[in-house]
């Protein structure tokens, strides 16, 4: 009888420091996995749009976060807002924006290697590819601020 408590309580505390690191690992995949998890669905865009015009055809869009897009004659965008940035890539064209203010989710523009972010104001940007100046991208800010920069 002896034996058997001795035996109990010498081969638990040996398991339970064999079960540690097997907890540790656990509790890291764990946490792990749900910060990828997050991070995957974080970087998911929740709404996801391609327009397009052509030639004497313009076109007014308001997007689901406010803000609003005039699209014009023989231009293209791409709209994608996420959790965390709202983002159009004007990849040829002009467009003008006024963009709703969020302070938690920037208002960006990629048009070629430019990069214009904003808070909430109205601008307009010019990309094109072809022509005279292609290649060349013009930022006219209406009202508010905004601030360009190279786009990575």
């Amino acid at each position: 009888m002896d034996n058997a408590i001795h035996s109990r309580y010498c081969i638990a505390p040996l398991l339970h420091h064999r079960c540690d690191p097997c907890l540790a690992a656990a509790v890291l995949a764990l946490v792990g996995g749900g910060w990828l998890g997050w991070s995957h669905w974080r970087s998911q865009p929740l709404f996801s749009e391609h327009y397009a015009t052509v030639r004497g055809q313009a076109l007014q869009v308001r997007l689901p976060d406010g803000s609003q897009m005039l699209l014009d004659a023989a231009s293209q965008a791409q709209v994608q807002l996420f959790r965390g940035r709202r983002e159009v890539r004007l990849l040829e064209g002009q467009a003008l924006f006024h963009a709703s203010a969020d302070a938690q989710r920037p208002f960006e523009v990629r048009a070629g290697h430019t990069l214009v972010t904003v808070l909430g104001t109205r601008f307009s940007v010019r990309h094109t590819r072809a022509g005279l100046d292609a290649g060349q991208t013009v930022v006219e800010v209406e009202s508010g601020r905004v601030r360009v920069g190279a786009s990575g």
